[in-house]
């Protein structure tokens, strides 16, 4: 009964580029303007975001099913592309996905570590936006979050 946004969220850190599917995501500021996201604690993700200190969130369409399911594994990223998906560097040098809609660039701010999912505050330093689309909800893709 909790209706959650698909987000691919990319961090760099050093030679290491990833990324992955999420779904819990929310504001939780307006000033400055904040995000939290969990991210599972073992993961790969979790760890380059915790180093790097800086990552990207990426809100996707409604259109973009096919799109999220290269994510869900973190396989192969090069200087170009990630799973197979192209990005470029943005600021704080995050990956930002060329086919997706928008984008936040968030400044690692502070995490809750209790759980097996870090709440993983970040504060929006640039947002950008490709094209306006209706968001892909998890309840539209069939899917269900198991962690």
């Amino acid at each position: 009964m909790i209706p959650y946004g698909i987000h691919v969220i990319t961090a760099h850190f050093e030679n290491q580029v990833a990324a992955a599917t999420i779904d819990w995501v929310t504001q939780s500021s307006f000033e400055p303007p904040m995000v939290v996201c969990c991210l599972r604690r073992d993961s790969h993700i979790y760890e380059i975001v915790t180093k790097a200190r800086s990552y990207a969130l990426h809100p996707l369409g409604a259109d973009q099913k096919a799109f999220a399911m290269h994510f869900f594994k973190n396989r192969e990223a090069n200087e170009s592309t990630i799973n197979g998906q192209s990005y470029r560097l943005g600021p704080l040098s995050v990956p930002l996905l060329t086919d997706a809609p928008t984008h936040l660039v968030l400044q690692y701010c502070a995490e809750l570590p209790q759980g097996d999912h870090a709440v993983v505050l970040g504060q929006v330093i640039h947002v950008g936006l490709n094209r306006e689309t209706p968001p892909l909800l998890l309840r539209d893709t069939g899917w269900q979050y198991g962690g």
